[in-house]
């Protein structure tokens, strides 16, 4: 994925209206305050696990 593709799909996510968790860069959080728990690390198997989580979406790498 470039540059350009990640941030169309990170500004997508952010005008998507669902909540959601991701390590993303700073100069986005405004977008989507309210919406995200934005943190640097966080316990992925609890997170995976919690009944909340529909999707998971990994880089597969």
């Amino acid at each position: 994925m470039t540059n350009e593709q990640l941030l169309e799909f990170a500004w997508g996510l952010a005008g998507s209206g669902y909540a959601f968790v991701w390590n993303i860069r700073p100069d986005l959080v405004s977008s989507v305050e309210g919406r995200a728990q934005l943190m640097t690390w966080c316990p992925q198997e609890e997170v995976l696990a919690h009944e909340a989580v529909g999707v998971f979406l990994t880089h597969s790498g």
